[in-house]
C-alpha cells in the first residue's frame, strides 16, 4: 500500500470516525493533514497539531470547562486530561 503511493493504513478509520462526530473544524484539519502528508510533511504536522487543539477545545466545550482560546496544545491537553 505504501509502496504504491496509496493511502496510509491509518487514513480510513480516523476519517470515518470524524465524519460521524460532525465536528467541521476537526474534520477540516484532518483532511488538510491527509492532503499535505506526501507533498508537505511539515504542513501535515502543523495541520495535525491544529486537529489535536480543536479536539481538546471541543472536549473542553462539551465539559463546560473554561480555557484560554489562545492556549497552545500542551496547555489544552493538560486541561483536557485533567478535566
Amino acid at each position: 500500500m505504501l509502496e504504491a503511493g496509496a493511502a496510509s493504513p491509518g487514513d480510513d478509520a480516523p476519517t470515518e470516525m470524524l465524519d460521524r462526530l460532525d465536528w467541521n473544524e476537526v474534520q477540516a484539519a484532518w483532511r488538510k493533514a491527509l492532503e499535505r502528508k506526501s507533498t508537505d510533511p511539515d504542513g501535515a504536522i502543523t495541520a495535525a497539531r491544529t486537529l489535536l487543539e480543536s479536539v481538546c477545545k471541543h472536549l473542553l466545550d462539551e465539559a463546560n470547562a473554561p480555557y484560554d482560546p489562545k492556549a497552545d496544545l500542551p496547555k489544552l491537553y493538560g486541561l483536557t486530561a485533567n478535566g
